[in-house]
């Protein structure tokens, strides 16, 4: 039985940590012996029985780092995964320094990279010395990898995120008729691009488009002085605007599927996005898409097929958009949103996801070793 050892930071939060509690209950139900290594039990998951979790937590950065090390010296492992650059940088010199059996390790990249962080020649240095696999959740982030670094190209896998069919699917048909709601399920940060969005509420007022309606949802109990800030000045725009009827600022979800199965349509107007989480659920909700045309986006929003895609910088696209989803017909909404499932089904479902990553471990048993 393959001893493997997961490592991230925590499982409370975005997609990362939602992904890595995927793969845990997929390899876990293979049969492989799973250790989720943390540095808290802040989590929102309930991992499968049989699963040992353990954490390594000091106040002082230094300690934590050389408890980590204490515990990676104590406990051998055949595979470790860690997701996130972060951790990632933080894990790899224990198994540069230490060649005692060094198991088979990939690091998955969630997020594309938009300005280096100041550790990543240390990080790319340990990939090309450490690593056998990298696993970025988008082509873009995969150009840029092989870009920076080309000798890495050879140890890019690129495995897309999966989403929980079984949860997210479409209990029944949008109802018929007006107002058109339209849901947004982001952060309120100033990447989710809120401003164009009501720049582009705004422009529908104007011209009198009276049928449709806006819900975005996001945490709004978050003290964060940049979160903080976006809603106080959402929130001022909509009132000094009269954008009240044509947009409402939700709180935090814990059922987003009951969301996605209210609305009729699903909108993301990021400037910068990996894959998201949130526009696959909705996806697979069977609800059309207008979103942003970055990263992997084109890739998986086809334009008038399921959806449709804009410059996040064009207001008169962004608009456009919208009126091009309103002016469909209902027979043509639905099917878009039954296309925008199946796409889903066919890319992003967890039997695939799981199978991605169990052939790279099989690849490494077959092979007799690591292909580094």
């Amino acid at each position: 039985m393959k001893r493997v050892l997961c490592f991230i930071g925590n499982l409370r939060g975005g997609g990362a940590q939602r992904q890595m509690f995927e793969l845990i209950k997929i390899l876990h139900a293979e049969g492989y012996a799973i250790t989720l290594l943390t540095y808290s039990r802040d989590s929102q998951f309930r991992l499968p029985k049989g699963v040992v979790w353990k954490t390594v937590n000091y106040p002082s950065r230094i300690l934590k780092i050389l408890s980590l090390y204490k515990f990676l010296w104590s406990n051998e492992y055949d595979v470790v995964i860690s997701f996130m650059q972060y951790y990632s940088v933080q894990i790899l010199p224990f198994y540069w320094v230490n060649h005692r059996s060094r198991p088979l390790i990939i690091c998955g990249e969630r997020n594309i990279t938009l300005k280096p962080d100041w550790f990543e020649p240390l990080l790319f240095w340990f990939y090309q010395n450490v690593v056998d696999y990298i696993v970025p959740n988008t082509y873009y982030q995969k150009e840029y990898i092989s870009r920076v670094r080309p000798a890495l190209k050879e140890k890019i896998r690129v495995i897309y995120n999966c989403v929980d069919t079984g949860y997210f699917f479409s209990k029944q048909k949008k109802c018929l008729g007006f107002p058109k709601e339209i849901i947004i399920t982001a952060r309120y940060a100033p990447q989710k691009n809120p401003y164009m969005l009501l720049e582009v509420i705004k422009k529908l007022k104007t011209n009198h488009v009276k049928n449709i309606h806006f819900s975005w949802h996001g945490d709004l109990d978050n003290k964060a002085d940049s979160v903080e800030k976006v809603i106080r000045n959402m929130r001022q725009i909509i009132s000094e605007y009269s954008l009240e009827e044509l947009i409402s600022l939700k709180g935090y979800s814990e059922d987003p599927c009951r969301l996605y199965r209210e609305a009729d349509c699903f909108c993301l107007p990021s400037l910068h996005e990996g894959v998201s989480n949130s526009m696959l659920e909705a996806m697979s909700c069977e609800l059309p898409c207008i979103v942003s045309s970055v990263a992997d986006n084109p890739l998986i929003v086809r334009d008038g097929e399921n959806g449709f895609l804009f410059n996040p910088k064009d207001i008169e696209g962004f608009y456009d958009a919208v009126m091009r989803y309103l002016n469909l017909s209902e027979e043509e909404k639905i099917l878009m949103g039954r296309n925008a499932g199946q796409v889903v089904k066919r890319k992003f479902s967890k039997v695939a996801f799981g199978e991605a990553y169990i052939k790279l471990i099989k690849d490494d048993e077959e092979t007799g070793g690591k292909i580094s």
